[in-house]
């Protein structure tokens, strides 16, 4: 959190004035290093899940009923149902993953479990 007394942390630079009154101001905003951990729902490439998602969601789309799409109410209520559909089966393959500026995007358990053998 910045207090009054960074934000006062300011100098004029007489030297660059321009031919008008115009000149720069420059300000120091100290920003403390902080650890900000994001988290993010994630489904494993080549995974068990993926293939899971993907084939639930091949049986669910199978199944609606997309042929006769009269008006634009019936086009949205369509369009809710396939985001409530992609949104549920998400949630229930994907896992909450942590991203920090350590994560690396080619670490994967065969490497986890080569290092915990090592």
């Amino acid at each position: 959190m910045l207090i009054a007394e960074e934000l006062d942390n300011h100098q004029i630079l007489p030297k660059s004035q321009s031919p008008s009154d115009h000149t720069f101001l420059v300000t120091t905003i100290t920003i403390e290093k902080e650890h900000t951990q994001m988290k993010k729902q994630s489904i494993s490439k080549d995974s068990e899940e993926k293939k899971e998602f993907v084939k639930n969601l091949g049986n669910k789309l199978s199944v609606m009923d997309t042929t006769n799409i009269p008006n634009a109410e019936t086009l949205e209520c369509i369009t809710q149902a396939l985001v409530s559909i992609i949104k549920d089966l998400w949630n229930k393959h994907s896992k909450s993953v942590n991203i920090t500026r350590q994560s690396k995007e080619w670490w994967n358990k065969e490497y986890s479990r080569n290092l915990a053998v090592y």
